[in-house]
């Protein structure tokens, strides 16, 4: 396999999970994991709402970036890259119902506890 190969086949969420371990994430702790939605309305931002908070996300906010609305929510679990996907299709399928797209993830490190 060449580089092209492996750079185009690359598990983005398994790298972040591990660049989150590198810099000293104790990925057995929970952390708060923020999931940006995008949508073309506010109204459409709106009504994802309702969908996106019934799988446990508090919504932070809604807010026009650019041309586009993005909806912030949050979960605390502990990352995993199963439970990370599976969010990540779910998520991403509410938001194609209102012609929305996810947009991606991320979290703030939990470092390891010391003993």
């Amino acid at each position: 396999m060449g580089i092209l190969d492996r750079l185009f086949t690359r598990d983005e969420d398994a790298a972040t999970l591990q660049a989150m371990k590198k810099a000293g994430a104790d990925l057995s702790l929970p952390h708060k994991i923020d999931f940006y939605l995008q949508y073309k309305t506010q109204e459409a931002a709106t009504q994802s709402v309702v969908q996106v908070e019934s799988l446990g996300f508090t919504v932070a906010s809604i807010r026009k970036l650019g041309d586009l609305w993005e909806l912030h929510a949050h979960k605390e679990f502990v990352p995993d890259l199963k439970t990370i996907k599976d969010l990540k299709e779910k998520l991403g399928n509410i938001a194609r119902l209102h012609a929305g797209k996810l947009d991606g993830w991320g979290t703030s490190v939990t470092p390891r506890q010391s003993v």
